[in-house]
């Protein structure tokens, strides 16, 4: 019979586990083993040998001593042997082997003269937990095997060898994997067992070697008794709930089915309350860690088949909270600005102090300064992320590069090194490179389209000219971003001498808020049914009236008429004809939520808004 065991399982790596594991599937009883040995040597093991152990990690030992003329092996253990793909070079190894392979124990055996190397006194070892992840068996100050992973051939017993000691061991597997690891080590065919668990029960594995030799061996004799080290330790205890377990295998199988069939497994369960038990893991089994393993094995004995499907129930815990709004919506705004063709540039939080100071720009207050900046380049914090991006823009041109647009989301400091988050846009160059359809002649980005792409990103907004503010921006072109009635940054040409610093040709920059600007709830409303109608107004105004409060007044008008959806400027127009007047032409939006819209309503609505102009503005209808 062919079985595949997970790498988990090493305690079925043998006939005796794979025995003990079915009688737990079937409710059998595995039979007890004993064998008593009839001819032995009164003197006692102990007589002649002794062992010391100094060991924290989970590992035991057990000695015996065995005197025989010649060992031998029958032609059934060859053949299993066989099976297993055991090539054993002589029958004490055959029968060693044979032993592990029935009892699942890791045997070794010792040339005993040799060990004792032509001394009177007893043998002697000394086992020792080293610091780097091995237990190595010495005697004599030299190390005759290093525990579950090999053997020093100096000391190893063969066919010719009279009197043999035999050690069964097993160490924790996790412990033995560790150290080979570590200190690559060389292993022999017994570190497949000892590295995935071998069996416990030394003692059961000791008696099935001595009944193998006293069948096959008429002259051979046993040392009276064994000597133990590292004792088995008490397994590790794990309480569990009934609850827990049937939550995890999803069926409700009864408190008194899972405690039988945990005993069967060779689990020691101790009753704490009606819901509650503890469980005491057998030491064979080292992969039980918690009660999720303690699950699997009992619906491994219950049968999967068993379980009645159900569906899989998975209550999601709410995580939507301010940190995660907050990066959608910072998300959001850089993929809106990637969609205006934008570039995202990630530059540090650090600045040049020099250049920020040339540009007219706040300073951390020397008190808070950096004490060890990287470089003299980046010797403060910034307090703006346009000269970063401009220096980026530098390197670009650097780089033949004809169109730059840079976009940058990050933190900048004022004098007191307090965050605060801003986002900033650079775009220089060509608009569209030279082609057929413009004559070979690149046309240069301008101001209106850098509004228009600064728009897409953080919305609709209004723009007010100011003076110039630092020494980046434009004394003439240059303007604070409205947004819902608040300044939260401002835009401008580049000022042109600090163009030709960085080898730039025309450049605008803008720099706002970004918490300012972070998309906000809207509230839905409904969509009309009825046609909407456009109407448009040309008036006389005087030349120095800037849009911008044309605009506050219509937009305040546009809050009182419901009928009033939209408006914005379609044509400036200047003549010397008008003298310290322009023309501005403006378009609106009309439409009704309940009707269609009659020419009454409309040229009412319309004269309404000519009143304000005039009165506000004293415009003339042209």
């Amino acid at each position: 019979i062919d079985i595949e065991l997970t790498a988990n399982r090493g305690d079925c790596d043998s006939i005796h586990g794979v025995a003990r594991d079915l009688c737990a599937a079937f409710g059998k009883e595995l039979k007890s083993f004993d064998f008593e040995v009839k001819s032995r040597n009164v003197l006692g093991v102990a007589r002649e040998f002794q062992v010391s152990s100094s060991c924290n990690t989970k590992c035991f030992f057990c000695y015996t001593i065995v005197e025989s003329d010649g060992f031998k092996s029958d032609f059934l253990e060859r053949l299993r042997l066989g099976f297993i793909k055991n090539e054993a070079e002589d029958n004490l190894e055959r029968t060693l082997a044979y032993a592990k392979h029935e009892s699942g124990v890791i045997l070794r055996a010792y040339d005993y003269n040799k060990l004792r190397n032509g001394s009177e006194e007893p043998v002697s070892f000394d086992i020792v937990e080293c610091e780097n992840s091995t237990i190595e068996v010495r005697c004599c100050d030299k190390v005759v095997s290093i525990a579950g992973v090999n053997q020093n051939a100096d000391y190893k017993a063969d066919k010719n060898g009279q009197k043999v000691l035999v050690e069964a061991s097993y160490v924790d597997p996790e412990f033995v994997v560790e150290g080979v690891s570590r200190n690559k080590l060389e292993s022999d065919e017994l570190y497949y067992n000892s590295s995935r668990g071998s069996e416990t029960d030394l003692a059961y594995g000791m008696k099935k070697l001595q009944q193998l030799v006293s069948e096959l061996n008429s002259e051979v004799t046993f040392s009276s008794g064994e000597v133990v080290a590292c004792e088995a330790k008490v397994g590790t205890v794990i309480s569990i709930k009934t609850s827990e377990i049937n939550a995890i295998i999803g069926s409700d199988i009864p408190k008194i089915e899972i405690i039988n069939i945990l005993k069967r497994l060779e689990f020691k369960v101790h009753k704490v309350d009606d819901d509650i038990f503890a469980v005491t893991i057998p030491p064979f089994r080292h992969d039980i860690k918690n009660i999720q393993d303690i699950a699997e094995e009992v619906l491994r004995i219950y049968g999967i088949d068993n379980i009645e499907d159900t569906p899989l129930c998975i209550v999601e815990a709410n995580r939507i909270n301010d940190t995660y709004l907050h990066f959608k919506e910072l998300r959001d705004i850089r993929e809106r600005a990637v969609a205006a063709n934008f570039f995202e540039a990630l530059t540090y939080a650090f600045a040049n102090k020099e250049l920020l100071q040339k540009y007219g720009f706040e300073l951390i207050d020397d008190s808070l300064e950096l004490l060890n900046p990287i470089v003299k380049e980046l010797s403060t914090l910034r307090t703006t992320l346009l000269v970063n991006l401009l220096e980026a823009a530098g390197r670009n041109v650097k780089y033949g590069k004809k169109r730059i647009a840079l976009f940058e989301a990050g933190t900048i400091f004022n004098a007191k090194r307090e965050e605060r988050e801003s986002l900033g846009f650079l775009l220089s160059g060509e608009e569209q490179r030279a082609n057929v359809h413009n004559s070979a002649t690149a046309e240069m980005v301008g101001l209106d389209s850098f509004v228009q792409k600064i728009g897409a990103v953080i919305g609709e907004f209004t723009l007010e000219p100011i003076e110039a503010e630092n020494g980046l921006m434009h004394p003439y072109i240059s303007a604070a971003i409205i947004k819902g009635g608040e300044r939260v940054g401002y835009l401008a040409k580049l000022h042109p001498k600090v163009a030709g610093e960085f080898s730039l040709k025309d450049t605008f920059i803008a720099e706002v808020a970004l918490e300012k600007v972070m998309p906000q709830h809207i509230n839905a409303h409904a969509l009309s049914n009825f046609q909407a109608v456009t109407k448009d107004l040309s008036v006389l105004i005087e030349k120095s009236l800037s849009f911008y409060k044309v605009a506050k007044v219509l937009q305040e008008l546009r809050s009182a008429e419901p009928l009033l959806r939209d408006f914005y400027p379609l044509d400036i127009y200047e003549d010397e004809s008008l003298g310290e007047k322009k023309s501005l032409t403006i378009r609106f939006t009309l439409q009704s939520d309940t009707a269609t819209l009659s020419e009454q309503e409309m040229e009412s609505l319309m004269a309404t808004i000519l009143e304000s102009l005039k009165s506000n503005f004293a415009a003339e209808l042209r």
